[in-house]
């Protein structure tokens, strides 16, 4: 416990819960983890393929169970405790999916505690830094690429190659900004002899059109997290699958994956291997035909009115109680309906036609002179006529009302299960959200650089000695602080 609050820092608002060394005894910590993932093959959160052979499934649990049972003693208590907590919320399925465990420690990152970040006031006096920060998150359209920013600056990279791809990367935007003449790039190739004529969208306007968009749009991280703990609305659900949607066919027109696949293009657009890993997540072919077969099988106009009866496009086969609800609602209208031409015939009156008024519907309106049988039930009237419901209607109009009743019930329940059918593509949107964050984060700083006028550093081979070489460098603090000229000339090791 002192070493988990000292890693948090004294300024931290963790909550801190007590439990007994007891409440797991005797292996109670293992079968409280394993109890929940022994349904992980069912909840469909360990892919996203509609067919999976039960071999497949029996080894991807077998290597989940092994993964557990590597564990330290005191790792699998902690690991059930939180299971336990996370019950609580309803929130526990997200630790079945193994993109939620990291290791601790690793080659490729530093790892900071809070407190070390609160004493060397990464975050809290640097004013330059804040400055800078603020720019980044303002230029930073969704919250997860601020989140991300954020653990960048908190998690500096260790790994020469994995900061010189992130280098790599945001040189390519920012050069491609300086060298964008227009929206987009056209050339001819031959395909099957014939000479086509081929447009390629340019980089830096795609990329830069794709973050404005999903910048005017929900916020998608937040909108499948929703979606997975199903809390989401169904116009909620609709915006957010929507914006993925058309960012990821708009990245699809740099024809990354084309390109990977061997196929002849024009030219390559994007060299940078990270820029091109995030790309292809980002605008993965099988995360948008999942999200066309999401919205396929909803209707958005009723998403987008709140209208749960109407929301689910049942005439594919889908939704089978749906629709045998729908077929049952249908059928009660239509009989409560087709009544009219009884008491048309009753009453001698082959223009009588159903009336509503105030939201009642099926009233019969007479004139006030005109007698009918004593049975039929007076609702309202006016100076001139009487509005009446017939016994038959009422019971019509019983029916009608219990059927509408068994369809929302079955549509909720229907709803609740689309929602957790979900579970199997969380994982890889998931994936290309974050891809789409990392981007938007590259792209910032690349804004960043080419306003300030940064420039790239460079690094040396592992094998040559430890140094840094400064020259003709400028301080951000100093300047900040009087708008002169800090020269910087430094040379260690």
């Amino acid at each position: 416990m002192v070493l988990l609050l000292a890693y948090a820092g004294p300024a931290t608002n963790i909550r801190v819960e007590r439990a007994s060394r007891d409440c797991f005894n005797e292996g109670g910590a293992l079968a409280e983890v394993m109890s929940l993932y022994e349904n992980t093959s069912e909840t469909g959160l360990e892919g996203h393929e509609e067919v999976e052979t039960e071999v497949t499934k029996q080894g991807k649990s077998n290597l989940a169970i092994e993964g557990i049972m590597a564990m330290p003693d005191f790792t699998v208590q902690a690991l059930a405790l939180l299971i336990r907590h996370l019950k609580q919320f309803g929130f526990e399925r997200i630790l079945c999916l193994g993109a939620s465990f990291r290791p601790f420690s690793g080659n490729m990152e530093m790892t900071l505690s809070a407190n070390t970040l609160q004493q060397l006031e990464v975050e809290k006096k640097w004013n330059w830094f804040r400055i800078e920060f603020l720019v980044l998150k303002n230029n930073s359209d969704g919250s997860e690429s601020g989140s991300l920013l954020q653990s960048q600056v908190t998690h500096p990279l260790c790994d020469r190659n994995v900061i010189i791809a992130r280098l790599d990367a945001v040189s390519e935007i920012a050069e491609s900004m300086g060298s964008c003449e227009a929206s987009q790039n056209s050339s001819r190739i031959d395909v099957g002899g014939y000479d086509v004529a081929f447009v390629q969208p340019d980089f830096s306007y795609l990329l830069s059109s794709v973050l404005t968009t999903l910048g005017s749009s929900p916020d998608i991280q937040r909108g499948i997290t929703r979606i997975f703990h199903r809390t989401a609305s169904a116009s909620e659900f609709v915006a957010v699958i929507q914006a993925f949607l058309v960012a990821g066919k708009q990245l699809q027109q740099l024809h990354i994956e084309q390109e990977d696949k061997g196929e002849e293009m024009p030219r390559k657009t994007v060299h940078s291997v990270l820029l091109r890993k995030l790309i292809l997540t980002a605008s993965s072919s099988s995360a948008i035909s999942s999200a066309a077969k999401l919205l396929s099988t909803l209707n958005k106009e009723a998403a987008g009115q709140g209208d749960l009866l109407n929301l689910f496009n049942s005439s594919g086969g889908q939704f089978p109680e749906v629709a045998k609800a729908q077929t049952a609602v249908q059928l009660s209208k239509e009989k409560l309906d087709s009544m009219i031409v009884l008491y048309r015939k009753q009453l001698g009156m082959q223009t009588l036609e159903f009336t509503s008024v105030s939201g009642i519907t099926h009233l019969i309106e007479m004139p006030s002179d005109v007698r009918v049988p004593s049975n039929w039930e007076k609702v309202n009237s006016t100076k001139k006529t009487i509005r009446y419901h017939p016994p038959e209607v009422l019971t019509a109009l019983d029916q009608f009302s219990l059927a509408n009743e068994k369809l929302a019930v079955v549509c909720r329940a229907a709803w609740d299960g689309f929602l957790k059918a979900f579970g199997e593509y969380y994982a890889e949107f998931q994936s290309a959200v974050q891809a789409l964050a990392a981007l938007d984060c590259l792209h910032s700083l690349a804004i960043l650089s080419r306003n300030k006028n940064y420039i790239r550093p460079f690094f040396v081979n592992d094998v040559e000695p430890v140094q840094i070489h400064i020259s003709a460098g400028r301080h951000p603090v100093c300047l900040l602080a009087a708008p002169l000229d800090h020269i910087l000339r430094a040379k260690i090791g």
